[in-house]
């Protein structure tokens, strides 16, 4: 299994400083370009379509203050909750939830995927639903072994967890642990998605990302097989595999390979 790692540092927290995540700039920095996401966005339509309305309870584990999953899955969720590790993004996601006008606006997102999508909705009725199913935004932390607070851990239809694990897995043993634990929080017949960085042939992943004036490290040095194969350790059937660059003007020195990988629990896996 083709895993490195940029430290010598092993299964620990992580230390980078994020009480001072500033999460309105990431936003507005990462996601305010949503021209640039599109092929990304057209994705989640697929993915999520065949679902039925009102039927999955989501986690969003470390979701940071991005909002994106809810806006593609609201009217296919009865009960989502948002975990993070850090203060400062769930204080973002809850000022949107309660209509703080301080918030960043996802409006152009909603409007966007509501395109996507040929509905006819409102962009106002989209929103309403996604305050309507959010049940809670809680703290998370890979590195615990209960991983989120007991009455949150499901299991779950749906497990999102979208740039994290390059990020803050600082060995091959983390990575293989923090799959283990997150698939833990996933019901037979659910599903667990995960997006991450990942090496290829002719490119390494970047070592770093940066939001205002904090740099952040990107721990894991991975290849896709990899991913995939650890997913499928933990007794899961993978269902769709999506590769794309980054391709925005705030990650343009990047050109990151990201991996999207959908896998359906078939059973668990008793160690």
């Amino acid at each position: 299994m083709a895993i490195n790692c940029s430290s010598e540092s092993q299964d620990e927290p992580p230390s980078d400083d994020y009480d001072r995540f500033d999460a309105k700039f990431y936003l507005e920095r990462y996601l305010g370009e949503i021209t640039a996401i599109s092929s990304v966005l057209e994705e989640y339509v697929r993915i999520f379509s065949p679902f039925p309305n009102d039927s999955l309870t989501v986690l969003n584990f470390g979701g940071g203050p991005d909002l994106l999953p809810l806006i593609y899955q609201a009217h296919k969720v009865r009960e989502y909750v948002h975990a993070d590790y850090a203060r400062s993004n769930l204080t973002e996601v809850e000022r949107w939830i309660k209509g703080d006008s301080t918030a960043f606006s996802w409006e152009g997102h909603v409007r966007h995927c509501l395109d996507l999508e040929n509905s006819d909705e409102a962009v106002e009725r989209r929103e309403k639903r996604m305050r309507d199913v959010f049940k809670a935004a809680i703290h998370c932390d890979i590195y615990d072994e209960q991983v989120v607070p007991y009455e949150y851990r499901g299991p779950y239809d749906y497990v999102v967890c979208i740039d994290v694990l390059d990020c803050i897995c600082r060995s091959a043993e983390a990575f293989e642990t923090s799959v283990k634990r997150l698939s833990g929080l996933v019901k037979v017949g659910g599903y667990l998605h995960i997006e991450m960085s990942f090496d290829t042939e002719d490119t390494k992943c970047s070592s770093s990302y940066e939001v205002g004036n904090v740099v952040y490290l990107k721990w894991l040095s991975v290849n896709l097989s990899s991913i995939v194969e650890t997913v499928k350790a933990q007794g899961f059937s993978i269902t769709q595999v999506f590769q794309y660059v980054e391709d925005n003007e705030a990650t343009a020195k990047y050109k990151d390979h990201i991996a999207m990988v959908v896998a359906r629990k078939d059973a668990e896996r008793v160690n």
